[in-house]
Parts: structure tokens; sequence; C-alpha cells
């Protein structure tokens, strides 16, 4: 198995911090500000962050619950 080396040009992954979705564009152009599944799925413009590569950043220190976990009125 081989393994691609990121060019300087490449976009940065970039994570959510609510569910945790991590997306790393293929062009600089589709680059996106907010989760689209916090989006869809909560209607929360919640902002991606950047994160390091390398294993260790796939999970995220603190996971916060998901929308359908929340209290909601039934």
């Amino acid at each position: 198995m081989t393994q691609t080396i990121p060019k300087a040009t490449d976009p940065e992954p970039m994570s959510c911090p609510r569910c945790g979705l991590t997306i790393r564009p293929r062009r600089p152009w589709l680059t996106v500000e907010h989760c689209p599944r916090c989006l869809a799925h909560a209607r929360l413009p919640i902002p991606l962050v950047p994160i390091a590569r390398g294993p260790v950043s796939l999970l995220p220190a603190h996971p916060v619950p998901e929308a359908s976990r929340l209290h909601r009125p039934v």
C-alpha cells in the first residue's frame, strides 16, 4: 500500500467539533466553512476547524452528543 504525500497547495483536512465529520476537499475552491451534516440534520451552522495530519487527530478530544441524543419534547 502506498501513501500519497500531500502537496503544499492541498487543502487542509477539516473536522466538525460537534459531530466529528472529517472532510478533505480535493481542490482549494471546494472548501466549506460549515459542517454539512450539522446543517442538514440539526440545522446548526457549526464552523469546521482544521485538524493536524496524523492518526492521533482522527478522534475528537471531547466528543459532543449528537443532535438525536439531545433532549427533545415528545
